[in-house]
């Protein structure tokens, strides 16, 4: 007859016929209250008379906010904590995040800490890179799994990649390089779509084995290759490292609106907040 929920280390416990109803995310009681299943609760915290240091934490919660709350600037307890901008600013991973808890991004308060990284953290997840060395791994674990169509294909990329590196060096380490240009060397080898197609078959293989795929890994940079120039630059860069140089195809994104305008436009109010600006 008793329903137990854990807070961040707390366990909470309540008879079940208190309970009017409850889904995976909350539970609503017959008194008006809700609780979620994560944190939707206040604690006290009693601090010292300067006011920095905490003295006490309430172990058990203090106040349970309900609908009407909100008249008085206190929400019903609907804040969830996502760890990294990444969760809200990839498309594919923030769709999936909210329809997994439920939430619509009309309907909620985005407040971005350290807004100051943003711009730079967004651009470099819309900006994907391919290297000597991702494809050696991926050759790699090509072998590994005996897919040996796909190391003859992984080895000719590498090839075309070594090939149009070759006039870089130390003091000419970058070049902006078309688009086109690196697409007319893959297809004069194979179809471009098609040897995408089986490089996103063979990571999805790998991946059933274990958790990342550098085979997929590849299939996702010729993929994302192709897109709009706007917005982003293409550059191949080298590097030396101790064991070898590094040859490095970029799409880089330059403007981080690209990602954030989806977000900031179609949400219900945006908080960016930053001690560093």
């Amino acid at each position: 007859n008793v329903q137990i929920i854990k807070y961040m280390g707390f366990f909470d416990k309540f008879k079940k016929k208190s309970v009017e109803s409850n889904t995976e995310f909350d539970f609503s009681f017959k008194n008006g209250t809700k609780r979620l299943t994560y944190i939707s609760h206040l604690r006290r915290v009693i601090l010292d008379e300067e006011g920095f240091n905490i003295i006490e934490i309430d172990q058990r919660p203090s106040f349970y906010g309900v609908a009407s709350n909100a008249e008085l600037g206190v929400e019903d307890p609907r804040i969830t904590k996502v760890g990294d901008y990444y969760y809200m600013f990839n498309p594919m991973i923030r769709d999936g995040f909210l329809k997994k808890t439920g939430k619509k991004l009309e309907d909620a308060i985005i407040i971005v800490d350290e807004a100051h990284n943003l711009p730079n953290r967004v651009k470099d997840l819309a900006t994907h890179r391919l290297s000597n060395a991702i494809l050696r791994r991926a050759i790699t674990e090509a072998k590994k799994f005996s897919q040996n169509d796909v190391v003859e294909k992984l080895a000719k990329i590498n090839h075309i990649l070594l090939d149009i590196s070759k006039n870089l060096n130390q003091k000419f380490n970058e070049i902006i390089i078309k688009k086109q240009e690196f697409i007319e060397k893959i297809t004069s080898f194979s179809d471009y779509d098609e040897l995408i197609a089986d490089l996103t078959f063979a990571g999805d293989l790998v991946r059933q084995k274990q958790k990342q795929s550098y085979i997929g890994s590849v299939a996702i940079f010729l993929d994302q290759w192709r897109g709009s120039d706007e917005g982003f630059v293409r550059i191949l860069s080298f590097k030396e490292t101790k064991q070898r140089p590094i040859f490095t195809l970029s799409y880089r994104c330059l403007d981080p609106s690209i990602m954030t305008k989806d977000v900031l436009n179609d949400d219900y109010c945006s908080i960016l907040m930053s001690g560093t600006l």
